[in-house]
């Protein structure tokens, strides 16, 4: 499946309902969160492929624009691009009291100076660190991210990406011999970072990707 074909599929898909924070202000609690950029339409894209693999759960999940302040019990962040700090050390407050987070990252489509911005913050509130995208021959063959957790797969790669170092973290995906997918622990919480984008390739109503994700997510849910 071609990128063209992947927009094509999530450009004919309807767009999310935005519900924002009012299930803490009306004094529910919402456990799972799907957090987006509604003005990143590859975001928008990610979160539908998330949004259909949490529906398959059958558990209910609200949708915003920012990291919630009430307390979750999973967050996923589809293709994030330009975390704000206040955001980062928001989802740090989460990890550190039991939250399990799904972060997709985006910013290998961001401007240089933000890539930079980022990869700092992701090393200061999470001991991530990650270099930036390599360069490969245009034409390689190499096209799939091979992950080896929660379940043996191929799935098509879309973009860039950034390779990431381990530093105590679990691998779980790679991508042309580098670390493109990782899980920690981080407080009582579990981060699942992934630094080649999942979401896309939900969104195009791909098999293999939907399984992953399912296991990704009922693993989270059970942490």
């Amino acid at each position: 499946m071609t990128r063209r074909q992947i927009l094509f599929a999530a450009a004919s898909s309807p767009l999310l309902p935005y519900l924002g924070l009012a299930a803490s202000e009306d004094g529910r609690q919402a456990a799972r969160w799907i957090v987006v950029d509604r003005r990143n339409s590859l975001a928008l894209e990610s979160a539908r492929g998330f949004q259909a693999a949490l529906r398959r759960t059958g558990e209910r999940f609200e949708i915003s624009e920012s990291v919630p302040a009430c307390r979750a019990e999973l967050i996923v962040l589809p293709f994030a691009t330009t975390l704000l700090r206040q955001q980062i050390w928001r989802l740090r407050t989460q990890l550190a009291s039991g939250c399990s987070v799904i972060f997709e990252s985006g910013t290998s489509f961001a401007s240089h100076d933000e890539k930079l911005r980022q990869r700092v913050m992701w090393r200061q509130a999470f001991d991530i660190h990650a270099d930036l995208s390599p360069s490969w021959p245009v034409g390689c063959a190499l096209e799939y991210v091979r992950y080896h957790w929660p379940t043996d797969t191929q799935i098509r790669h879309f973009g860039e990406f950034f390779p990431v170092h381990l530093f105590g973290a679990e691998e779980i995906a790679i991508y042309r011999g580098r670390t493109v997918a990782i899980r920690q622990q981080i407080g009582r919480g579990e981060l699942l970072f992934l630094a080649s984008p999942l979401g896309p390739i939900l969104a195009a109503e791909d098999h293999q990707a939907a399984e992953l994700a399912a296991g990704m997510i009922q693993h989270s849910m059970s942490v």
